[in-house]
């Protein structure tokens, strides 16, 4: 009977899959595709426990659905079986070698999970065969591919993988649809992965498809576009096997790319990018006198502007590449000091286009570029020229003070730190002889006097450089010049004028109060401005300028040991589209990573005779006013905002230990629940409280961590929404604030904290206080 049931839900399914509704359905296909995967055992078990071929044939299906979704269902189905019938023969193998068995008795039956296998690129190579639409072969042509990758034994199969090759990955390779050729590439790296000779002959196809594509005198763009594929699958395979990548097989690439690069199509260009990309001494040196070629001779044609936005694609990667692995510019001919300042302006130059897709890749490689001229060269000679000779040429270009300036700036604080036993005089003479004067130059003698004071449009660019120079290299601020700088980069004039530029600017905040510190400054007028930016800022933007204020308000004991460049280690100073996007190279902090892994290995910035010492006595209104009263008690406050936020009210009652503070500081935790937990003193009293504890966990606040040090609060990992806000949660965060403060600052006595602290709301918050 039990059997009859299974029958008939098996072919109640089966019908199910040959109705009208089935087909014109994905999310029903999906149902019921998923129902049956998983029932591969069951009713659906053939011979040895393994999936009946009924079962293969449904899931072989889904693998061709017009939908990704289902296409990748059946794909993964299909490689799980594959996968347990593999570890099945490992498992074989192991017993009949724990047997002692001989090895003529163990080959006789090994290889059934392989077998198996084979037997589903049998059936898949039916389905190619007869596959028509492009979801079709996309489906597959990654299936195969992950059973070349996952499934042990068939690199052997040299036959196979011939097989494989010829008739399935590289034809795909010039099929129109893009989906196709990149999932046939994906394959026929696999292969290539699996058999050095068979690479060597998918490199030959690959060139022999691109000769024949663009030697024929009246191919169109149409056709050209086809060799798409085989253009992305050769850059791949010579990166997969450098040997191949021989200085012969470039010479005939190159002319090819030549004739690709100014292709109508955006997908081929980037193609022809890869492939100018490959890593080595010609490739580079040829992308870099091609660029200035085109910078120099502009043309309106649309041949020009495709012709540069590919060379600038390609010094991108290669770039990129570089500065992921230093390593590998060993290889490189020392650039001259012409060669660096000509590409430099040249990408200068480009960037400021009137061509869109040109200026975007200009602006994305001239950071790249800066970077790899100060990294890797290594007497920045070319600084030399850059401020001396060539300077006026540079001021022209529209984005020489801002990005320019502003990122070699920063690339060179990152150097003098990353190799200070050797670079610090270096990299000290270059700032002292080259950048200090011109940027003293732009500037009055005496710099804005009045806090009113706007900055002309010209001293506005180069705010930001002269915020980094005094954060980074204030050792050099000698002189009339220095001082001229010193006062503009302390001046809130100074950081309105950044700010407009670069609202990142604030990520410098913390290292230059602490800096302002212990130069005898005082950072309050700053401290008012940063607090105004704290409702219109992202934020990381927020915890910076959280951070920075608790720089500015802390003891010197809390101070002590504090490294540089926090920004770059910690989460929450982290844009999210630099976590998705990767713009750590770019911006210098992979390359700082590498040196210093962790920030607790950054060493100390240049040491400096500590004059204010004693924490801020008066603290800025707008800290109260806008970050306790209003930002705090906002709903959707995210969490990492209200973690800083909490820490800079425990700073400021270890700075400024008062009556005063301790209201301020009270009646805004209390003011939070009243706003985000309407009812939280009756929760509070059915809040169940952990015996001996304050936070429901049993344990209490420690004195160290309520103070906070500086950069103790902002790799919480917390990703919480902000949507709903949790009164338990929110009743458990104040009393832990609450409790730390009565704890730390009066000696555990709740009355008296009470009684200092919250007159208007004594009875309240003594409900919160009750477990003490």
């Amino acid at each position: 009977m039990q059997t009859a049931s299974k029958l008939r839900d098996t072919q109640g399914r089966l019908r199910q899959m040959s109705c009208d509704s089935f087909r014109e359905d994905p999310d029903e296909r999906l149902k019921l595709y998923s129902t049956i995967a998983g029932a591969k055992h069951g009713e659906n078990a053939g011979k040895n426990g393994r999936p009946s071929d009924q079962w293969v044939a449904v899931m072989m299906k889904a693998v061709q659905d017009p939908w990704s979704r289902i296409r990748k269902l059946g794909r993964e189905s299909l490689l799980q079986t594959l996968i347990a019938q593999a570890g099945e023969d490992r498992k074989a193998k192991k017993l009949k070698k724990a047997c002692g068995q001989k090895k003529g008795n163990e080959a006789k039956g090994k290889g059934k999970g392989k077998q198996y296998a084979l037997n589903i690129v049998r059936l898949l190579l039916d389905k190619w065969i007869r596959a028509k639409n492009w979801y079709e072969k996309e489906g597959l042509l990654l299936l195969l591919r992950d059973i070349l990758t996952s499934v042990p034994g068939l690199e052997a199969d040299e036959g196979l993988l011939v097989y494989l090759l010829h008739l399935v990955a590289l034809p795909s390779l010039s099929d129109p649809q893009l989906p196709v050729s990149d999932a046939a590439v994906e394959t026929t790296l696999r292969v290539a992965q699996m058999n050095q000779s068979l690479a060597s002959f998918a490199v030959d196809y690959s060139m022999s498809v691109l000769k024949r594509a663009c030697t024929e005198g009246d191919a169109d763009a149409a056709e050209l576009l086809s060799v798409s594929g085989c253009l992305s699958a050769l850059a791949k395979l010579l990166t997969l096997r450098t040997r191949l990548c021989t200085t012969q097989l470039l010479a005939e690439l190159r002319p090819l790319l030549r004739r690709l690069a100014v292709h109508p199509a955006a997908s081929l260009r980037q193609r022809v990018a890869e492939a100018w990309a490959l890593s080595s001494t010609e490739n580079f040196a040829i992308i870099l006198t091609m660029l200035v070629e085109s910078a120099s001779a502009p043309s309106g044609t649309d041949a020009w502007w495709r012709m540069a936005e590919t060379l600038l694609m390609a010094l991108q990667e290669q770039l990129t590449h570089y500065l992921r692995f230093p390593d590998d510019t060993k290889v490189l001919e020392p650039l001259t000091r012409g060669t660096i300042i000509n590409c430099l302006h040249a990408t200068l130059l480009l960037s400021q286009g009137e061509q869109f897709e040109v200026a975007r890749m200009g602006k994305q490689a001239l950071p790249l570029l800066t970077q790899f001229a100060v990294r890797f060269t290594s007497s920045l000679s070319f600084l030399q020229d850059l401020f001396g000779r060539d300077v006026e040429r540079f001021q022209q270009r529209v984005l020489f003070a801002f990005p320019f300036l502003s990122d070699l700036i920063w690339f060179l604080a990152i150097r003098r730190h990353a190799h200070a036993h050797r670079e610090h005089e270096t990299v000290q003479k270059v700032v002292s002889n080259c950048i200090i004067p011109n940027l003293a130059r732009v500037y009055n003698a005496s710099g804005p006097q009045a806090e009113e004071a706007l900055l002309p449009p010209q001293q506005c660019k180069h705010s930001l450089s002269v915020i980094l120079l005094c954060t980074y290299f204030s050792d050099c601020l000698e002189g009339p010049d220095g001082e001229t700088l010193w006062n503009l980069a302390s001046n809130s004039v100074a950081w309105r004028a950044a700010f407009s530029y670069h609202e990142n600017v604030v990520q410098y905040a913390p290292d230059f109060t602490l800096l302002l510190r212990q130069r005898g400054g005082s950072p309050m007028k700053l401290l008012s401005l940063w607090c105004g930016w704290i409702p219109v800022v992202y934020t990381h933007q927020q915890c910076l300028i959280l951070e920075a204020i608790k720089v500015a308000i802390a003891p010197p004991q809390l101070l002590e040991g504090r490294k540089p460049f926090g920004f770059a280690y910690h989460s929450a100073f982290t844009a999210p589209t630099m976590k998705a996007e990767g713009e750590d190279v770019p911006l210098g902090y992979h390359w700082l990573k590498q040196h210093f892994p962790s920030a607790e290995l950054v060493p100390d910035g240049p040491s400096l005779a500590t004059v204010n010492t004693e924490g801020v006595v008066d603290i800025p209104e707008e800290l109260h006013s806008v970050v306790y009263t209003k930002l705090y008690t906002h709903k959707g406050m995210e969490p990492s905002s209200l973690n800083a936020i909490r820490s800079v009210m425990m700073m400021e009652c270890e700075a400024a230990r008062r009556q005063e503070t301790f209201t301020v500081v009270a009646m805004g935790v209390v003011s939070r629940l009243d706003r985000v937990a309407p009812d939280w003193c009756c929760a509070a009293q059915r809040q169940c409280m952990g015996p001996g504890g304050l936070d429901g966990t049993g344990d209490r606040p420690a004195r160290s961590n309520s103070c906070g040090g500086c950069s103790n609060w902002d790799d919480s990992g917390s990703e919480e929404s902000v949507e709903g806000v949790s009164a338990d949660e929110e009743i458990k965060d104040a009393r832990a604030m609450l409790s730390a403060i009565a704890t730390n600052y009066f000696n555990g006595n709740k009355e008296a904290f009470l009684t200092a602290a919250c007159p208007s709301r004594r009875e309240d918050v003594r409900k919160l206080l009750d477990q003490m």
